[in-house]
């Protein structure tokens, strides 16, 4: 089949137009416009004429821009965690009170915050005999994992100068070993001494407040998930912290 491309109807166009009356020559550009004219000049039919276009250039769509940009290594991932966490927040406590096998608590015995609307925890039953399953983290793993992590660089916003100058100085018993080799990564008591009430004194005396907030943040989490002692409200009042901390 016999193609004709713009170029080519020009060149026609010029060639014939001197030899047709005015009459016939009362014909414009865009071709396809004129395409019923043109086959019947040159004796084509409609359907052996293809005439090429102009690409037309759409923007692209708003996902495949943001999915490029999110995936920019100099995009801070923890904006995305935060944003991902807040997107499947809803639908995951709805999730979470409809599977769970005890009642949602109103309220806490001991405590009168009320903007406490539940806590979260993670029991099931076991299809056997009925009895609850209650699952825990590994809270000796999270502390010692968390050690090395702000003993490599900054945590946000918590600086890690605060315990290189801390274990510089020499007055508390975080050494320098401790914070600049990382020695001992697994070591639940190495993990303490970091975040002891020893080390927060000291940042807070030397104006490191919120490297000092965040020592004793961690602490009385480690506190109410393992230490002995305490009572369960005691224990709850701590992780409450946790959860209200910004």
């Amino acid at each position: 089949m016999f193609r004709l491309r713009h170029v080519d109807l020009n060149v026609l166009y010029k060639s014939a137009k001197e030899g047709l009356e005015i009459a016939d020559r009362m014909f414009k550009k865009p071709w396809n416009k004129d395409e019923k004219f043109m086959c019947s000049i040159f004796g084509y039919t409609c359907s052996s004429l293809m005439l090429t276009r102009k690409r037309v250039k759409t923007a692209p769509t708003l996902i495949p821009q943001a999915t490029q940009f999110v995936k920019r290594t100099l995009y801070p991932k923890m904006a995305l965690r935060s944003a991902f966490c807040n997107h499947i927040y809803r639908d995951r406590v709805l999730k979470w009170s409809s599977e769970a096998p005890l009642a949602i608590p109103k309220s806490i015995n001991g405590i009168n915050d009320t903007s406490i609307q539940f806590c979260f925890s993670y029991p099931e039953r076991v299809n056997e005999s009925g009895n609850l399953l209650c699952k825990s983290l590994d809270c000796s793993h999270n502390l010692t994992h968390l050690r090395v992590r702000i003993c490599s660089k900054n945590l946000l916003g918590v600086s890690l100068d605060a315990w290189k100058l801390c274990a510089k100085f020499g007055e508390t018993c975080l050494s320098f070993t401790l914070v600049e080799d990382k020695i001992d990564k697994q070591s639940v008591p190495n993990a303490r001494t970091h975040f002891s009430k020893e080390v927060e004194a000291w940042m807070m005396e030397h104006k490191f407040v919120k490297e000092a907030k965040f020592v004793r943040l961690v602490r009385n989490w480690y506190d109410a998930s393992d230490s002995l002692g305490n009572s369960a409200i005691d224990r709850v009042r701590r992780l409450l912290e946790l959860g209200s901390s910004s």
